[in-house]
């Protein structure tokens, strides 16, 4: 409360204090010249070298800390995330947040691929081995009359359920829950980041239609020779 917040303020020394100062714009999306200014003169006022544990200075005595300065130069990431008098706003929040976690960003984007890849391969192989195993019962139905173009769209009918499915529940499930993670994370540019999410979805439904493509190209020739020899 104000009380206890007085009785603590006047033990302090002015060292150990600091002014917060708040400013309210129009439209913070274009405050990133005015951010860069304020920043500059800060930095220019500490000799470029920050002290970045300054918040625990306080209790350096009683912990047997030390103080901590970093160049500013070359260290910019880090100093922007640990150094609680960093000038900030929406527009460097969203920056740093970006910066911070581009590592993990190529990182998820390098285990997609890869899953991608693999999921490719493993549902490829599934529905070779599954038409494969079924070119008796087509070449039963063809034997009972059933045309070729009806056989090759009774097989297509099957890809699309085991091809598609499993893609389509997958994309909405990632856009869902990357949507609710940004939420609880406080992410400022959420619908941007979910047309790119819809972009990458998109692209993956193209490639998959591609791939789909050649598959039951494929799929239906070998079910062709088979149920012709």
């Amino acid at each position: 409360n104000d009380g206890d917040y007085a009785d603590i303020s006047l033990t302090l020394g002015a060292e150990y204090k600091a002014t917060t100062f708040l400013l309210n714009v129009a439209d913070w999306r274009s405050t990133g010249a005015f951010q860069d200014r304020i920043l500059e003169e800060v930095i220019s006022d500490n000799g470029n070298r920050i002290f970045t544990n300054w918040h625990n200075s306080a209790t350096f005595e009683k912990t047997g800390s030390t103080a901590e300065y970093l160049p500013y130069e070359g260290n910019e990431t880090r100093i922007a995330r640990i150094w609680a008098l960093y000038p900030l706003s929406k527009l460097s929040s969203a920056t740093t947040q970006f910066e911070a976690f581009a590592t993990y960003l190529m990182l998820m984007l390098f285990i997609a691929v890869v899953a991608f890849v693999s999921s490719i391969m493993v549902v490829g192989l599934k529905l070779v081995s599954t038409i494969w195993d079924d070119a008796a019962v087509y070449e039963n139905l063809r034997r009972l009359g059933m045309k070729q173009h009806e056989i090759r769209r009774l097989i297509t009918r099957q890809m699309v359920f085991v091809y598609f499915i499993p893609t389509v529940f997958g994309c909405l499930v990632g856009a869902f829950t990357t949507y609710r993670i940004m939420l609880v994370s406080g992410v400022i540019y959420i619908a941007e980041t979910m047309r790119v999410v819809g972009a990458a979805c998109g692209l993956v439904a193209v490639l998959q239609l591609l791939i789909f493509v050649v598959l039951r190209s494929r799929i239906i020739s070998f079910t062709y020779l088979r149920t012709s020899a």
